[in-house]
């Protein structure tokens, strides 16, 4: 399971068609990528483990565990979910960022018996802010490297 993040070349807001920019440009959108992919995977592994759980307790192999409740992150019992978190920068502008255990869609998108966690999907939306200022601060500084 993934979630794409692309950056639209052909959307009205842009100035320019990011093909015609200098190579600086192009390379600071790619290193700007890799930088949020970065964030936004230690950001979702630390959501799984720090934050408040509050569904129900029950046993597996003789210890107690605290299950998530809908619309938290998910639980960390074992730590495969939490370890397949990962992301991968593709081409120029394009970058995937995921979790690769099979049971991550159904915590991400829910089931007919439970309901969804959306840990990728959130981690995104509540680190909007940061990701406008990575991308910015990269760019920033390609930039100007090519001008100095």
């Amino acid at each position: 399971m993934e979630i794409r993040v692309e950056i639209d070349t052909k959307g009205k807001r842009n100035i320019a068609n990011i093909n015609k920019l200098p190579l600086a440009s192009i390379n600071g959108i790619r290193q700007s990528l890799y930088v949020i992919g970065k964030f936004l995977t230690k950001k979702a592994k630390s959501n799984i483990l720090h934050t408040t759980k509050s569904g129900v307790y029950y046993k597996y192999n003789n210890r107690r565990y605290r299950a998530s409740a809908s619309g938290e992150f998910p639980a960390n019992r074992s730590g495969a979910n939490r370890r397949s978190i990962q992301f991968k920068v593709i081409g120029k502008r394009k970058m995937k960022y995921g979790a690769d255990m099979p049971y991550s869609k159904y915590l991400e998108f829910g089931t007919v018996n439970m309901d969804h966690r959306n840990f990728l999907l959130r981690t995104i939306k509540e680190t909007k802010g940061k990701q406008k200022k990575i991308l910015y601060n990269e760019m920033k500084r390609f930039i100007e490297n090519v001008y100095k």
